[in-house]
């Protein structure tokens, strides 16, 4: 179990973590916008199909597996306990606030070390939600090569999906991190 201050502490940096989470739902939403836009002007005798296309379908399923993959990795049993493990640097904070420096100092070493951890997790979560935008930028990519919009509707469908899923959940994930080192479990 997290402690309260550790949850105080935190408390910002999550709502940091759902603020991105939004920004990149938003980010694949405005790629579909950008091609209705753009094809405003485009004229339906100027359709193009490519050869290719399939090859965008494809990289966007392989996008959707790697970000499951990719997060299921990062937050393996194995990885997130790893991350506990490094020695929390008292100098990493030189550039907040003074208040923050003061309520980093009043916690505990075990609490500093999960300090260390959320960083790790919130940076796996932003690469999962890149791999997952990828997907929507694959679908304006391939809107504006055939001059066809309609092509954006199922990469940002699955894109915005995928986001959604894929919420973040921080604090559960270094409670289990923690349960794990406490009761000694084993590699994934």
């Amino acid at each position: 179990m997290l402690s309260n201050p550790l949850r105080t502490y935190l408390q910002s940096n999550v709502k940091v973590l759902y603020v991105i989470w939004i920004a990149f739902q938003v980010a694949a939403a405005l790629y579909y916008l950008i091609a209705r836009v753009m094809g405003q002007n485009w004229p339906p005798e100027d359709r193009v199909e490519i050869g290719y296309a399939p090859v965008f379908y494809i990289c966007a399923a392989l996008l959707a597996v790697a970000s499951f993959l990719y997060q299921r990795r990062a937050f393996s049993e194995a990885k997130l306990s790893g991350s506990l493990t490094v020695e929390p640097n008292p100098n990493s904070l030189t550039t907040v606030a003074q208040a923050r420096n003061d309520a980093y100092a009043a916690l505990g070493e075990a609490d500093r070390s999960l300090v260390k951890s959320f960083a790790y997790v919130q940076t796996s979560y932003i690469v999962t939600w890149a791999q997952q935008e990828a997907i929507a930028i694959l679908g304006l990519m391939l809107a504006i090569l055939t001059r066809d919009t309609t092509n954006t509707v199922l990469f940002n469908l699955v894109a915005i999906a995928l986001l959604f899923v894929t919420r973040p959940t921080p604090l559960p994930l270094l409670e289990r991190a923690t349960k794990r080192l406490q009761y000694g479990g084993g590699d994934d």
